[in-house]
């Protein structure tokens, strides 16, 4: 019985797999379709980087089963199954055989994989596999938003691998994969599934976007490189907007955050002030880029003190005066091409907005 088990794992490994049944929602077993329209960041489901209770890497090349902790993390998450051997030994089930490292699954304990949710959205994932079927689960957190059972791998040496794979066509968040060998299955006494090796496709997750302050300092270093050319005066005006822009980084006007000032933060919107001036005197069209990119950051602020307010609570007449202010401080600098008068604007804004919380 042993040898017949053994037998057909190797012709399973080694003459190859044949295809799965039709497409269901986001699955295919089309490799090279999955391929092209699934992009992101790959990575691989990384079996090879399973290591034992005695902390050593599983070895492919020596013929074994073996059962490896639980919850491992192979870098697009985890990998778990919670499955108790005969000698009370609770984790996952393996195969090595033929320089392979292969995962099992056996009816009524599925392999678990947790995605790890700081790769990114999980765009697709896509599996190889051979010997039984399989149900394919995808979960968003306890909902199953969709399933797919293999077929067993049709030896075809047209057709060497059998895949599995899926695409995220509903933008769900999936929160783990489970492979389970599909119920009242035997093949010469052998009732598992067997995972080789795939990949997930992560979209990139989105870069924090730039505080406050991040933003000010952004303009600083533009200023600086406009000064690193200048000459006579241009170079006497933006060196004084310069020593402005760090006068309003000055730790006293921010909050830890870099996206909320102080109480003293009133004061730094006379210093925006102050930098619009000397860099309107500067004859470079590039010092007006820097005037608008100085009264973003102003909007910045106070956009995240009346977000800030309106979460906690905060006075709704103060409020409503900071949206206002918040208002004209736009309209004086579009409309009436006032950008001094305009830090003035959002400094009121701001003002009104702190003060509906304290």
């Amino acid at each position: 019985m042993k040898n017949r088990i053994f037998g057909a794992l190797l012709c399973a490994l080694f003459c190859v797999v044949g295809s799965a049944s039709a497409q269901t929602g986001g699955f295919t077993t089309d490799l090279a379709q999955w391929q092209s329209d699934v992009p992101g960041t790959s990575l691989a489901l990384n079996l090879e980087s399973l290591v034992k209770f005695d902390g050593t890497l599983l070895d492919g090349n020596v013929d074994a089963f073996d059962t490896v902790p639980d919850g491992q993390n192979l870098g697009w998450g985890t990998l778990s199954q919670g499955f108790v051997d005969p000698n009370g030994v609770e984790g996952v089930l393996t195969r090595t055989v033929g320089g392979l490292i292969l995962a099992r699954s056996l009816e009524g304990v599925p392999l678990v994989h947790t995605i790890d949710s700081t790769n990114g959205a999980l765009n697709g994932f896509c599996i190889r596999y051979v010997n039984l079927a399989a149900d394919i689960r995808v979960y968003e957190g306890a909902t199953l938003v969709d399933s797919f059972t293999t077929v067993p791998g049709q030896f075809d040496s047209d057709d060497p691998e059998t895949h599995i794979c899926w695409e995220n066509l509903g933008g769900v968040e999936v929160t783990r994969v489970e492979v389970e060998r599909t119920a009242g299955q035997d093949v010469d006494g052998n009732p598992e599934f067997f995972t080789i090796d795939g990949e997930f496709r992560f979209e990139e997750a989105a870069a924090d976007p730039a505080t406050c302050f991040e933003q000010l300092a952004d303009v600083k270093a533009e200023v600086a490189a406009l000064l690193a050319d200048a000459e006579a005066c241009d170079a006497y005006w933006l060196d004084g907007a310069l020593d402005c822009i760090e006068w309003m980084q000055d730790d006293i006007f921010w909050d830890p955050s870099g996206d909320r000032l102080t109480q003293y933060g009133g004061s730094m919107f006379i210093g925006a002030a102050y930098t619009v001036c000397y860099l309107e005197y500067v004859d470079d069209p590039a010092a007006d880029v820097l005037i608008d990119e100085l009264l973003a950051v102003l909007e910045c602020i106070v956009d995240n003190e009346i977000a800030y307010a309106i979460e906690n609570g905060g006075n709704s007449c103060y409020i409503e005066n900071a949206e206002h202010f918040a208002d004209l401080g736009e309209i004086i600098d579009e409309d009436f091409d006032n950008q001094v008068v305009a830090t003035l604007a959002y400094r009121l804004a701001w003002l009104h907005a702190y003060y509906a919380t304290q």
